[in-house]
């Protein structure tokens, strides 16, 4: 499917770690680095890891960076049962020189869980991995061979195995890091991670300003009345919201004091800020209790509200 491309500006990360991960796939992609790869006889490929809460905007990054670098974004999911090794390297094969793989949730599938001998400390049951990459081991945590599916050594195959493509970008997105296994994140799989954590203050503001901030083409039609007896007058344009961009300040000021950074997602806030996208003053009336039905939501409580006849 097609859709519009995201600005960058959009998406809820620190500005140095988003810089940096701009500036690393801008330097992969530029003519002289396939070169400098070929000559000395590297393979040419590029992996990252976006990891962090769900909600934090790992999946939006990647769809902002494919539309900024006009890229082909592929979303690969690995959860299907009918979904065979065969098929996988098939799909690989057909990708374009340059493109996007996004896999996300990539520790929901299964495959990819640290395996048991890392626990009870037994290497006994290590065996060679089939692309030849030293350290690596077939055995993964309950999986049936006999049952269609990608295998772990699968997918350590496609991602940079003899046959594995070169050109591509492989983005993996999960929520518990700490459960991969260190075969998939060691670097060649992996050369890059960035972590992604709940919405600072200054995220927050940026959040809050972008909601209610009258924008470029933001504006509605309004006709005013005529007389009796005469045409309607030429339609005017007038803003969606009613509030200076001083007041919008003072106003993200207000929401701010009352939700606290560090605690909140960017996707809780923007959704919260949509229910009341057109009146800013009742989002923050209703801020506090929000921020304690998150905080409720987070400790497994459920709040009980009891009141007087």
């Amino acid at each position: 499917m097609a859709r519009s491309p995201r600005p960058l500006s959009t998406v809820i990360l620190d500005q140095e770690q988003k810089d940096a991960f701009v500036d690393d796939i801008k330097e992969y992609l530029h003519p002289r680095t396939r070169r400098w790869y070929s000559n000395r006889g590297i393979p040419y490929r590029r992996g990252y890891l976006l990891h962090g809460p769900p909600g934090t905007g790992k999946t939006s990054l990647c769809f902002a960076v494919a539309g900024l670098m006009g890229l082909p974004l592929y979303l690969l999911n690995l959860s299907s049962k009918s979904f065979g090794e065969d098929d996988l390297m098939s799909l690989f094969q057909e990708l374009p020189r340059r493109c996007i793989v996004l896999l996300e949730d990539v520790d929901c599938a299964g495959i990819t869980q640290k395996r048991i001998s890392e626990g009870n400390g037994d290497d006994s049951t290590a065996k060679p991995a089939v692309d030849g990459k030293e350290g690596d081991v077939l055995e993964d945590i309950d999986v049936d061979s006999s049952k269609p599916g990608v295998s772990l050594s699968g997918l350590l195959n496609v991602i940079d195995g003899v046959a594995a493509s070169e050109g591509r970008i492989l983005v993996m997105t999960t929520n518990h890091p700490e459960k991969l296994d260190a075969a998939l994140l060691r670097p060649g799989r992996v050369d890059m991670s960035i972590q992604f954590g709940y919405a600072e203050p200054a995220d927050i503001k940026e959040l809050f300003s972008a909601i209610y901030s009258t924008l470029e083409g933001d504006v509605r039609s309004s006709r005013a009345k005529s007389p009796p007896g005469k045409k309607l007058r030429t339609a005017s344009e007038v803003p969606w919201h009613r509030f200076s961009r001083e007041q919008i300040q003072n106003l993200a000021e207000e929401f701010l004091a009352l939700v606290p950074g560090g605690q909140c997602t960017a996707a809780e806030i923007q959704g919260y800020l949509l229910n009341h996208k057109r009146d800013p003053e009742a989002a923050i009336k209703g801020a506090e209790e929000w921020v304690q039905s998150i905080r409720l939501k987070r400790e497994g409580k459920t709040e009980v509200i009891v009141k007087s006849a």
